[in-house]
């Protein structure tokens, strides 16, 4: 018994998430407003066939828009990452976008990372309050 209590305790201080994990929380996480803001237009214009398409040539642009930045995020990461080992052993990898940005851009405005971060959050959280 007492050793598969320390395996939970171990577990439990694991802070760390696979990557099926993330990819799930941040599907989730996108699907969540999606479901809420997907059957209010389709409410406001079902009765107007004409904006269908243009509907979903809007839909389908911001989508591609969307999975173009996630693909150069990561693939910016991966970049600074392998400068980051070949210029010195003892860099440290950039895990955060302030931290891309600051190392792509400069030190100097990578507030506006955290500032564009939080604002992004708290307005989320006052249309959700809001509806």
């Amino acid at each position: 018994k007492s050793s598969s209590s320390s395996e939970n305790n171990e577990a439990d201080n694991d802070n760390s998430c696979s990557i099926p994990m993330a990819s799930f929380n941040l599907i989730k996480g996108a699907v969540g407003s999606g479901v809420l803001s997907l059957p209010a237009g389709v409410a406001a214009i079902g009765d107007v066939k004409s904006a269908i398409i243009p509907a979903s040539s809007m839909l389908f642009t911001l989508g591609a828009i969307s999975a173009y930045t996630f693909h150069l995020l990561g693939r910016l990461t991966v970049v600074a990452n392998v400068e980051s080992a070949d210029d010195d052993s003892s860099a440290s990898k950039v895990t955060s976008i302030g931290q891309l940005w600051e190392k792509e851009i400069g030190a100097s405005s990578s507030w506006l990372i955290s500032a564009a971060i939080f604002l992004t959050c708290f307005g989320t959280c006052l249309a959700y309050s809001i509806i």
